[in-house]
């Protein structure tokens, strides 16, 4: 009697853990895999980076039209500078230089006619 109650126990045990290996293997089975979290992250994040992107290239393009703006206006006001001097040189002299502008300008011109 002994020994079958030790038989039975022994089967008892050994139901148990195969019914405890289905488990687990089903439990394992559910998980998903490595790849497919990164995937699932990948596609939860793409929207984010896209729209990281999009603010940095709207803050580029007004960075870009504000430095483009400062240099129009140093050069309007360089430009304004330039027409003053040449005025008053030639109200108290009564000639002005030629600027160094209107020296390049010649010098491309002569450069085109020689073409």
């Amino acid at each position: 009697m002994e020994v079958t109650d030790r038989m039975t126990s022994m089967e008892s045990s050994m139901v148990e853990m195969k019914n405890m290996m289905k488990q687990m293997l089903e439990h394992s089975k559910s998980q998903p895999l490595t790849q497919q979290i990164a995937d699932e992250l990948w596609k939860s994040v793409q929207p984010i980076i896209q729209a990281q992107r999009n603010l940095a290239d709207i803050h580029h393009t007004t960075h870009m039209e504000l430095i483009r703006n400062m240099v129009e206006a140093r050069y309007k006001v360089t430009q304004s500078d330039f027409k003053a001097i040449r005025e008053h040189l030639l109200k108290t002299v009564g000639f002005a230089p030629p600027t160094v502008l209107d020296d390049a300008k010649n010098g491309e011109n002569d450069k085109l006619r020689k073409l």
